[in-house]
């Protein structure tokens, strides 16, 4: 039985790749999708698409909670915290 398992689990290892292989892959994902980043309109560094508690996104300074710039993530909305205003 337990070489049953370490043979299913070494096949699923070359099928799928570790850890490190599915983390490393996700982050390009996620750093490709962020290379079209728009900059900040205050400070002028990158930002991150962020997600209000409402699960509206918007895009945030990486600079936070130094820079608190934000845009909206679809043209013609505006920002969350602009909302509340």
């Amino acid at each position: 039985m337990l070489e049953h398992q370490v043979k299913w689990q070494h096949q699923r290892f070359v099928q799928e790749g570790g850890f490190r292989e599915q983390l490393s892959s996700q982050r390009q994902g996620v750093r490709a999708q962020q290379q079209n980043a728009p900059s900040c309109p205050v400070c002028g560094d990158r930002m991150a698409r962020r997600q209000t508690r409402s699960g509206a996104s918007f895009w945030g300074c990486c600079a936070y909670p130094k820079c608190q710039g934000s845009r909206p993530a679809e043209e013609g909305r505006r920002p969350p915290e602009e909302r509340r205003r």
